[in-house]
């Protein structure tokens, strides 16, 4: 694994689950840190990837001279920092789903074939169903955080 850092912290691949959604988004999931999964898209989803590539926080910045671009990516790195995407190099990892959870969410989006016709529910999207391997993957990562 690279060495990717950010001000002392380390970028710790070697956990993280993505899962890329067909519209170009993709699900983050880190046991340490926050412990939740999250969506990425945009620069945010960008600037992930080319960390994913082995580009420091620095290399990243300078490949636009907008000011723009410096604040935004500090802002992702920053956004990745509270997600507990960077992790302290000199501290053992611990793992979210050893800590006894205040809550347990669960995001799930239902097809088209749904009516969508209750009260709460105001997503209106395209066709897509959900693969079976997409739901292997949030089983799986769900399996992971819950405590029985």
């Amino acid at each position: 694994m690279a060495d990717l850092t950010y001000r002392g912290l380390l970028l710790d691949k070697a956990g993280h689950t993505k899962l890329n959604l067909l519209n170009g988004e993709a699900v983050i999931y880190s046991p340490y840190g926050s412990g939740k999964a999250f969506v990425l898209s945009g620069v945010a989803l960008q600037v992930y990837e080319l960390l994913e590539n082995g580009l420091t926080v620095e290399e990243i910045t300078n490949t636009s001279q907008s000011p723009e671009w410096e604040e935004t990516v500090q802002a992702v790195i920053e956004y990745f920092t509270d997600q507990g995407l960077f992790v302290d190099k000199g501290k053992p990892k611990t793992c979210s789903a050893s800590k006894k959870p205040k809550s347990i969410a669960l995001w799930i989006h239902v097809t088209d074939t749904c009516n969508l016709r209750c009260d709460y529910c105001y997503v209106h999207k395209g066709k897509r169903r959900l693969s079976k391997e997409a739901c292997d993957v949030i089983v799986n990562a769900l399996s992971l955080i819950l405590v029985y």
